[in-house]
C-alpha cells in the first residue's frame, strides 16, 4: 500500500474526537498504473484499514491503536502479522517551497458541500487540489498521519499538511498534477457509513503466525 498523510493533531487535542464516530469509511485511490480501494474501520480508539486491488482481493489489512499508535500489518495470503516500525520523512509545515491558494470555489461530493485548496511545489513539479469539508471527523487526519509516520504515504498527504488553518476540515478529494496538468494520482472518500462495528475484526486472528522484523 502506497503512503498517505503526515502529523496534524497532538494527542491531548486529538483525544476527546474518539468517539464521536463508528463506523466504516470507504475510499478509492488512483495512479497512472493501478486502482487501489482501501476500507477503514473506526470504533472508539481502534481502526482498521483493508486494502483491496483492482480485482477486489483484499491484499493487506493493518491493525491500528489511535492512541498508542501501535500498528500491526497482517497478510491475508500468507496468514501472518508483523508489527510496522514508525518513521516520518513529511516535509514541515513550514517550508516556505510550498504555494498555498484557499479559493472560494465550491462543489457538492457525496452531498457534502466542498471547498477548494491548492498547493503547489515548483521544485517537485507538482500541484495538488484538494476539496475538503467541515467535519468534526477529526480521526480520520490523526488515522492518516500514523499511516504516513509508518509508511511514507504519498505526496498527497504531505502536501496537505502545508495548508494554515486547516483544522475543523477533512480532505474529501484530492488530485495531483504535474505543472503542465498531467494527472499523476487521486484519491477519494466515497462512503462515509455511520454504523455498529463488531470488536472482534480489529483482534488478530488466531491462526496467523508471528513474523518478527
Amino acid at each position: 500500500m502506497r503512503k498517505f498523510l503526515a502529523t496534524f493533531f497532538v494527542l491531548s487535542i486529538f483525544s476527546g474526537c474518539l468517539l464521536a464516530f463508528e463506523g466504516n469509511i470507504q475510499l478509492t485511490k488512483q495512479s497512472q498504473y493501478d486502482t487501489t480501494y482501501l476500507i477503514f474501520y473506526v470504533k472508539d480508539s481502534k481502526a482498521r484499514v483493508d486494502e483491496f486491488d483492482e480485482s477486489g482481493q483484499l491484499t493487506k489489512t493493518l491493525l491500528i491503536d489511535l492512541i498508542t499508535e501501535n500498528i500491526v500489518a497482517l497478510s491475508p495470503s500468507l496468514k501472518l502479522f508483523t508489527n510496522v516500525a514508525r518513521y516520518n520523512n513529511s516535509p514541515t509545515k513550514t517550508d516556505k517551497q510550498f504555494d498555498v491558494l484557499k479559493t472560494n470555489n465550491f462543489k457538492l461530493i457525496e452531498g457534502k458541500k466542498c471547498y477548494q485548496w491548492r498547493v503547489r511545489n515548483r521544485l517537485l513539479d507538482s500541484e495538488i487540489t484538494y476539496w475538503v469539508m467541515e467535519s468534526e471527523m477529526q480521526f480520520m487526519v490523526k488515522l492518516y498521519s500514523i499511516l504516513d509516520a509508518a509508511e511514507n504515504y504519498s505526496s498527497i498527504p504531505s502536501f496537505y499538511f502545508q495548508i494554515p488553518e486547516s483544522e475543523g476540515f477533512v480532505p474529501v478529494l484530492a488530485v495531483e498534477r504535474n505543472l503542465v496538468r498531467e494527472q499523476k494520482q487521486s484519491m477519494k472518500v466515497t462512503s462515509i457509513n455511520e454504523r455498529k462495528v463488531s470488536g472482534r475484526i480489529f483482534e488478530i486472528p488466531k491462526d496467523y503466525r508471528n513474523l518478527r522484523m
